[in-house]
């Protein structure tokens, strides 16, 4: 305690003085003793009573009223740790508060809270702090960044959204938070525009601008030790498991246990763990694998240990299945290289992402249920499809799926009741021709890879039917005109027929960065039709209605949100990582929702000078009650009045009895 609190506080001393002033004015002269009185019964004055009563209740009247202005005279010199906003000459304020949502906001602190709760709290009190006029809003920073409440002048909706947000497992997008915040802040008319963060700064810092960033607790950047299972899947024989820590301290004398049950489902029995792994002491991410039993089956992973999150010392385990799996059927006598290995379509495919599940296929699967497991599937100069094939790959592409067909020399070598449908209609012959490219133009959203394909050298091409056919789109053409690549859409699904092989025997086109290209553009068209079967927190699924989907994960039942575009589309956003199951009128499927490493790894980036407001100014911790001290003194006042009144009041009655009393004798 300062000494001007202090000082302020001593006036608190004077209320000894009303005390005093009753003492001296209760005083009684000294009283002479009259003999024939003894003769008199004693009578008690209730009227003398009654003033007694009222003498204390006006004494603690204005002993309280005393106390309440030594309160108010302490108000303004007191400070404490609830967050205010500050006013520029007292306008109203805008004020954007950007909550930090995401996964590295589970971690409980020293003091015992976890860092999530204690931001919503500090959004809490500045709201609480603000005025008629003032206009909040409120964004949240698990990625993607997105808008909770738009600038409002509404303070209770505000405060009703902060108190039902919850922490996620999304991963951190601050940049974005800030820029949004800042963009909404724009358009508002009050010209005191303040940005709050509240986050511990666990990502890339945000970029400068007007107004600047001001992040009053500073504790949020306190470090913490944490070690989390960033996936695992179901590999053969054994459970292949990814799992991040921030230090090697924290992974220090700790273990990966394999469990029949899964951990993220709640109230399910998890059971003994049927394997285990020590982790390395370092930080970083490693990758570890466990042996699976000979019986059994295993669900989830777990990490011993205690550290800041909890949540995500578990995780499940997918399903070998669950991933973005492309089925691809080449003949490695004819496209793979003359050093030998895998096809470069093989190769291709495994340089364009981690998340590509390769499954090598000699034959195009007649078993639906063999189909069901893949994403997409490419051939390549398949030598024709027999109708049990035609029949089943139909059927799977209507569901949603992407098919693609490479098509070279062999299409001549198609068999009896064999045919190249759905990639091609009728009999396709091979044209040997001499050099000849294709034609840059037509395949220009394909980006400046396209433009080296104008000297393509084939050794021939197939001459394709079916381009013209209704619903579908030629996307390249030779020099010449001919199609060399067209899309149909069959139900959900889509066909795609390429008029050259991926084989190095029949042109350089597997060569070159358009090949990759053009393959990435192929599993860009599947994911959006198939769905991700890996994907991070906050990922959107979407699902046409007429799939009635059903979504099952770790938090329960997952409801659709509010965003979809039509009545006729189903959105979906998963903010826990685990196991996801799917039912739709086609099926069921199985998704899995992995952790963000960088989310794990990444240290707290707390800047000192950010804890001060835009423009040098100190948020303001008083503690601002004078309003309430205030109406308290001026209800004592009206008190202490109405007792004086009352006293008088019955002084002048008693008087008036008396003179009554006197006329009547």
């Amino acid at each position: 305690m300062s000494f001007l609190v202090a000082l302020a506080l001593g006036i608190a001393g004077l209320a000894v003085a009303p005390l005093i002033a009753h003492l001296f004015r209760r005083g009684r002269v000294k009283e002479q003793p009259f003999p024939p009185a003894a003769l008199v019964p004693k009578a008690r004055s209730a009227a003398r009573e009654s003033r007694r009563l009222q003498d204390w209740l006006l004494f603690l009247v204005r002993a309280a009223l005393i106390l309440s202005l030594a309160l108010l005279g302490a108000t303004p010199l007191v400070q404490c740790s609830r967050l205010q906003l500050s006013r520029s000459g007292g306008a109203s304020v805008a004020l954007s508060l950007v909550v930090d949502d995401s996964l590295s906001m589970r971690a409980r602190l020293g003091s015992g809270t976890t860092r999530f709760e204690r931001a919503r709290a500090g959004a809490l009190e500045l709201v609480k702090s603000a005025r008629r006029g003032d206009a909040l809003g409120v964004i949240l920073a698990g990625r993607p960044a997105r808008v909770l409440i738009p600038p409002t002048t509404d303070l209770d909706r505000v405060r009703q959204a902060l108190s039902e947000i919850k922490p996620t497992d999304r991963s951190t997008d601050l940049a974005g938070a800030v820029q949004l915040a800042r963009s909404l802040l724009a358009e508002l008319p009050q010209r005191d525009k303040q940005l709050a963060v509240l986050s511990d700064f666990a990502a890339d810092p945000p970029a400068d601008g007007r107004p600047g960033v001001w992040a009053p607790l500073t504790d949020l950047g306190e470090p913490v030790l944490d070690c989390a299972v960033i996936s695992a899947q179901r590999q053969s024989a054994h459970v292949e498991a990814t799992v991040a820590c921030n230090t090697s301290k924290a992974a220090e004398g700790r273990k990966l246990e394999l469990l029949p049950g899964d951990p993220l489902v709640d109230d399910a029995p998890v059971g003994a763990p049927v394997g285990s792994a020590e982790l390395a002491a370092r930080g970083g991410v490693q990758t570890i694998s466990i042996a699976l039993p000979k019986s059994g089956d295993a669900l989830g992973v777990r990490i011993t240990g205690k550290d800041a999150i909890e949540r995500d010392d578990a995780g499940s385990v997918s399903r070998e299945s669950v991933g973005f799996v492309v089925g691809v059927v080449s003949d490695p006598a004819r496209s793979s290289p003359s050093t030998g290995g895998r096809t470069l379509l093989e190769q291709a495919l495994t340089a364009l992402g981690e998340d590509i599940s390769l499954r090598p296929l000699s034959v195009v699967p007649e078993d639906p249920a063999e189909l069901s497991r893949l994403s997409a599937l490419i051939l390549d100069d398949p030598p024709g499809l027999g109708p049990e094939v035609r029949e089943a790959l139909t059927a799977w592409i209507a569901r949603g799926k992407v098919a693609v067909a490479f098509l070279g020399r062999r299409v001549e070598n198609v068999q009896l009741g064999s045919t190249l449908e759905p990639f091609a209609h009728g009999a396709v012959r091979w044209q040997p021709s001499a050099a000849q490219g294709l034609n840059p133009s037509s395949l220009s959203w394909l980006g400046p890879e396209a433009a080296a394909l104008n000297v393509l050298a084939p050794k021939g091409r197939p001459l394709l039917e079916g381009a013209d056919l209704p619903g579908t789109r030629v996307l390249g053409r030779w020099q010449d005109g001919a199609p060399f690549l067209f899309e149909r859409d069959l139900e959900r699904g889509l066909v795609l027929t390429f008029g050259l092989s991926a084989s190095a025997d029949d042109s350089d086109l597997p060569l070159r960065p358009a090949f990759l290209a053009l393959l990435d553009h192929v599993l860009e068209l599947a994911r959006e039709r198939s769905g991700p079967a890996r994907s991070a927190p906050g990922t959107s699924w979407r699902f046409s209605a007429s799939q009635q989907p059903q979504i099952r994960g770790p938090g329960g039942v997952l409801p659709a949100v509010e965003t979809a575009q039509n009545a006729a589309e189903r959105v979906f956003v998963p903010e826990l990582a685990g196991r996801y199951s799917i039912k739709t009128v086609d099926g069921s499927q199985e998704r899995a929702v992995t952790l963000d490493p960088q989310e794990i790894s990444a240290e707290p980036k707390q800047n000192p000078a950010q804890a001060a407001l835009p423009g040098g100014q100190k948020p303001n911790s008083g503690v601002d009650i004078s309003a309430e001290v205030v109406w308290l003194a001026l209800g004592l006042l009206a008190l202490e009045l109405g007792l004086r009144g009352a006293r008088l009041a019955s002084a002048l009655r008693r008087r008036r009895d008396e003179r009554v009393a006197a006329a009547a004798e």
